[in-house]
């Protein structure tokens, strides 16, 4: 190599291969001298750690990077003083021993690592996955406005996963130049190949003789607008008496700024009094997404709002039709004719929406050749994985790309 490349310290409390945590995987992956030169930090021992250290990573458990949770408990405040207080003393006498370049918080519910890095005068990036604050934002104006700065002055640069993500930090009052657009990508060779391995024995007799198959995968909550998917299969029923609905996704923390408990029993229960228990079927966390897609029909994804969504990628690079609301980000993510796209939180709209894909064979193919071009030439693992590196390069003042060997 010309240049070296610097030596990063990754902020990763997530302890399973959900988004954030598959968006940093899926870089290191693809840029192996930069996954050697770094050390991914985690929350807590998960399964997660054996794959970043098969990509020659180290790797370290620091219990004071857990997830900031907003509720006002006396546990939460009690958790959030001690941890930024006596925690922050101990990741600061961490970051000091391993002498970092830089450091990569990959979250934006955790502060620890930014405030350390200042302390330090080690450069800091903060990722944003999430437009849960701007979905709250009515509610808790003021304080998502107020977390936003405090982020972005313990950062040398704010890393948003989508357009839509940096237009919220700018509505947030962070310098537009501050914020640099690091998307997720996507190794296509990769998703496809998983899309061709078998379905568990289970999944594949529940859906057999089933049609149409609908897949939607995201984390149960209201943000991700299960319920109107529910009230769309009450009247997609009558239309297809046949048709199944596998909706994937653990439910929420109880620990988040949404009653994600609450909203899946209220699921559960409109399933059950709507006699819907054979048509629409809840699987939780999978590691099968790509072959669930690969044996769909329409892949429907009714999010209120969403600030990437690797789901609706990978479906499209599966050639299956999706059908998704125009909230937030999807449509960046699809391009404009890579999706029916319908209203958010209207039940007959995503209805009728996946009544035309069904039904007129040029809009299905339409949606999926369009889609599949699209994500395949603006997502492209190595062109995402090269952003990163040159936003971690110009945040150590050298903007120089390093030259593989």
């Amino acid at each position: 190599m010309t240049n070296t490349l610097p030596k990063v310290v990754f902020i990763n409390p997530w302890d399973r291969l959900i988004g954030p945590n598959r968006y940093l995987a899926e870089m290191l992956r693809n840029v192996p001298e930069l996954a050697a030169r770094s050390t991914v930090v985690f929350q807590k021992a998960n399964d997660a750690l054996e794959e970043y250290e098969n990509m020659g990573c180290r790797v370290a458990v620091w219990p004071e990077v857990r997830l900031i949770h907003p509720r006002l408990t006396l546990f939460n405040v009690l958790y959030l003083v001690r941890n930024h207080s006596l925690g922050l003393a101990k990741v600061v006498r961490r970051l000091r021993t391993l002498q970092p370049d830089v450091v990569v918080t990959n979250t934006e519910i955790v502060t620890v690592g930014g405030m350390a890095a200042r302390i330090l005068g080690i450069p800091h990036l903060q990722v944003f996955h999430s437009l849960l604050f701007k979905h709250n934002k009515e509610r808790v104006a003021p304080i998502v406005k107020l977390y936003a700065r405090w982020l972005s002055f313990f950062a040398k640069r704010l890393v948003a996963v989508s357009e839509t993500v940096k237009q919220m930090l700018i509505e947030y009052s962070v310098r537009a130049e501050k914020v640099a657009i690091v998307p997720n990508g996507f190794d296509v060779d990769d998703v496809r190949r998983e899309s061709e391995l078998p379905l568990p024995t289970d999944i594949q007799k529940l859906i057999q003789g089933c049609y149409p198959v609908f897949v939607s995968v995201g984390r149960i909550g209201p943000m991700k607008g299960q319920d109107v998917l529910i009230e769309a299969m009450i009247i997609l029923q009558a239309n297809y008496p046949s048709s199944i609905c596998l909706i994937v996704g653990r439910v929420g923390s109880e620990d988040g700024i949404e009653d994600t408990v609450g909203f899946n029993k209220g699921l559960l229960r409109r399933v059950e009094a709507c006699n819907l228990q054979k048509s629409v079927h809840f699987l939780g966390e999978v590691d099968y997404v790509p072959a669930l897609l690969a044996h769909s029909d329409v892949y429907v994804h009714p999010s209120l709002t969403e600030s990437f969504s690797r789901v609706v990628a990978e479906a499209l690079i599966c050639d299956k039709p999706v059908v998704c609301t125009n909230a937030g980000a999807l449509p960046e993510v699809a391009g404009s004719k890579g999706a029916e796209f319908v209203e958010p939180g209207n039940a007959e709209a995503l209805r009728q929406g996946v009544l035309r894909v069904l039904e007129e064979e040029p809009v299905r193919q339409k949606i999926v050749s369009s889609g599949r071009a699209y994500v395949e030439s603006h997502y492209p693992i190595y062109r995402t994985a090269e952003k990163l590196l040159e936003v971690l390069m110009a945040s150590i003042g050298n903007n120089a790309l390093p030259t593989r060997c």
